[in-house]
């Protein structure tokens, strides 16, 4: 499979299958952290490719939003 970019939560999204074993989502975003509040970084969420679709990386990724960064 290729990487190609998505959009979803209102962020370009690069998906990547550069890992043996997962598909992985990478974003910008601010972490919730207090330390980190205001600063922008680049974040990951991975799934298994054996279960890989779009929807299924889409639902990690919005599971996580607002958790651990925003």
């Amino acid at each position: 499979m290729k990487n190609f970019t998505t959009r979803m939560i209102n962020r370009e999204v690069k998906v990547s299958f550069n890992h043996p074993k997962y598909v992985t989502a990478i974003f910008q975003a601010q972490s919730t952290s207090f330390a980190c509040q205001g600063k922008w970084s680049y974040k990951m969420v991975s799934i298994p490719k054996n279960k890989y679709s779009i929807q299924k990386l889409e639902a990690e990724v919005i599971k996580r939003f607002n958790v651990y960064y925003y």
